[in-house]
């Protein structure tokens, strides 16, 4: 923290004694370009003190440090501020714990438990409310003796239930724990409590799981004699990143595509499929983030099973007497990258055969200002395709890529799915 100036100091000493300090500018000499400023600091009866500089406000300071001298006032005290423990309830801690551990909490009423009495067993209705006694037990007096039969013949008309346990059932993924209480909260926090107990332990097993895992996988590749360099070039790179350098050095498109959205809007579950080339996985999480990077990981441990394709001689660097170059390769015409995407693909492919290029139009929009869902018509030619998605390129894209299937140039739904491998 910066120290405060002398203007500020003053302001919270004269605050401290309910006075009000002045500044005046009482002289100005000295020529246009350098001037020289006489301000003058009156703090209520206490004093006047003046400050010269060659500016206003370095003379306020001034004349501020000689009221702080010579003021005679004292500083007040700092005041120390409490900062006071939050006291979190145990199923406000319970949803902390069971969302680290990716698990929905759900509470259920069960049926009350009568009080048991440690003398007569079950709980038995008070002497007041019987045999013409009174509410606590004690005989009344005789003037009001119609009165209490009244009274007394009332209660027993409809007698008082004996007090119960409220009993509540906390479900935490497939667990189910019971809690008893007084009332439906403390119910809800015994259940809670003995519920955490078992999710602590649960999360620290989780834990040590995980650096064990950790550190056997580094002791296999120290004992495989990988490259520490190399490995640290790959852990600078995402699971993601690194799916689609593969892909794009075996000539195979890659696409991440959402295939589950479950649970209630604090416990989101998300699956997500991850597609490269005939090769899918599958990835869930509590984050879109996270399912996404499982599914990469999982298609990055089955492409690194595939043998590396072959290197093109003529595409290395060649090196000559005066300097570096790189071979040239003219591609046929036929030889189009397929991990563009379907716009681009079926422009070059048209392009290629001197037609006439794509016609996009909008069909229809449909929906409110949160979910929408586009149509869009692309044609070529006589051959015409739709494509729906939520936003404008989504559904271009998947026009492109339905009018790529009407021509034959990419496989359908259906022979997809015989030619897909699940891992």
């Amino acid at each position: 923290m910066s120290q405060k100036t002398p203007i500020s100091l003053m302001n919270e000493l004269a605050k401290a004694n309910n006075l009000n300090p002045e500044y005046n500018v009482i002289e100005e000499t000295g020529p246009a370009h350098k001037k020289t400023f006489k301000v003058q600091l009156k703090l209520g009866d206490i004093g006047i003190w003046e400050g010269m500089a060659n500016n206003i406000k370095l003379a306020k300071h001034k004349a501020a440090e000689k009221g702080l001298e010579n003021c005679g006032l004292c500083m007040p005290e700092k005041k120390v501020v409490i900062s006071r423990p939050v006291n979190l309830t145990p199923t406000v801690e319970l949803n902390g714990l069971a969302m680290k551990l990716g698990k929905t909490t759900q509470y259920r009423e069960l049926p009350p438990k009568p009080l048991l009495n440690a003398h007569t067993g079950p709980y038995t209705s008070p002497m007041g409310y019987h045999n013409g006694y009174g509410q606590i037990g004690y005989s009344m007096p005789t003037q009001h003796h119609q009165f209490n039969n009244h009274y007394n013949n009332h209660f027993n008309m409809y007698p008082r239930g004996p007090p119960r346990i409220t009993r509540v059932s906390l479900t935490v993924g497939e667990q189910e724990f019971i809690g008893e209480g007084r009332d439906k909260q403390k119910a809800r926090h015994d259940a809670a409590q003995k519920a955490m107990k078992v999710l602590r332990e649960e999360l620290l097993t989780q834990m040590s799981q995980c650096g064990i895992e950790v550190s056997g996988d580094t002791n296999e590749t120290v004992s495989n004699g990988v490259d520490a360099g190399d490995e640290e070039d790959e852990s600078d790179k995402s699971e993601i990143s690194q799916v689609y350098e593969i892909a794009t050095r075996m000539k195979m498109m890659v696409d991440f595509q959402d295939m589950e959205n479950a649970g209630p809007a604090h416990m989101k579950k998300f699956k997500i499929k991850a597609t490269v080339g005939p090769y899918m996985t599958e990835g869930e999480g509590n984050r879109k983030k996270d399912a996404k990077k499982e599914a990469a990981v999982r298609m990055l441990a089955e492409l690194k099973k595939l043998p590396e394709p072959p290197v093109d001689p003529e595409k290395k660097k060649k090196y000559q007497r005066h300097g570096l170059y790189n071979a040239k390769k003219v591609k046929p015409k036929s030889d189009i990258d397929p991990t563009l995407n379907s716009i681009s693909i079926l422009g070059q492919i048209l392009q290629r055969r001197h037609d006439p290029a794509p016609v996009y139009s909008l069909v229809e929009e449909r929906g409110h200002m949160m979910k929408k869902e586009f149509t869009l018509r692309v044609k070529v030619g006589s051959h015409e395709a739709l494509g729906v998605g939520p936003n404008k390129k989504t559904a271009k894209k998947n026009a492109a890529e339905a009018m790529l299937q009407l021509m034959g140039f990419r496989l359908t739904e259906g022979e997809k799915a015989s030619h897909q491998v699940l891992f």
